[in-house]
């Protein structure tokens, strides 16, 4: 009976050591600090927008003269000077440059996947100021004008 009451502490003990190095090193570098997650900010989920290495991307169900409107006016609500506009020859791709008083690092990417279906990046750079990004795609979510014809 002393062996299996042994055994199973052994067992539990190892256990929680085994979820201790799982939570403080399995990204080989970390430590126990509690800052693991503000260190490898590699992925941050925002609704359905994905925040990754200073790129904020999403899914939008809206056309794309729709979204380049939007952006359009979000850029106008924030006081970002639109300085270069770019369209591909197919019409599938546009890109939008603006730059605030200090610097000329956000790019706006619309990627039209089908008539309805757009992929939007806001790129403000790896080092760059990520709520930035999230208030300028809250400001364009917001500008959005969803035609009658989508919604039947």
């Amino acid at each position: 009976m002393r062996t299996n009451r042994r055994n199973h502490l052994v067992s539990q003990s190892f256990g929680w050591l085994l979820l201790a190095w799982i939570s403080c090193g399995s990204a080989g570098l970390m430590g126990c600090t509690g800052m693991e997650p503000a260190m490898i900010g590699a992925v941050a989920q925002t609704g359905s927008s994905v925040l990754e290495n200073g790129k904020l991307r999403s899914s939008h169900w809206n056309s794309l003269d729709n979204m380049v409107a939007a952006a359009i006016g979000a850029c106008d609500d924030l006081g970002l000077h639109i300085y270069e506009q770019t369209t591909t020859r197919d019409g599938h791709r546009v890109t939008i440059k603006a730059a605030d008083s200090h610097s000329k690092g956000t790019v706006i990417t619309f990627n039209r996947r089908a008539d309805r279906l757009v992929r939007t990046t806001i790129n403000v750079g790896f080092f760059g100021y990520d709520p930035t990004a999230q208030l300028l795609m809250k400001r364009i979510e917001a500008h959005l004008v969803i035609n009658d014809d989508v919604s039947q």
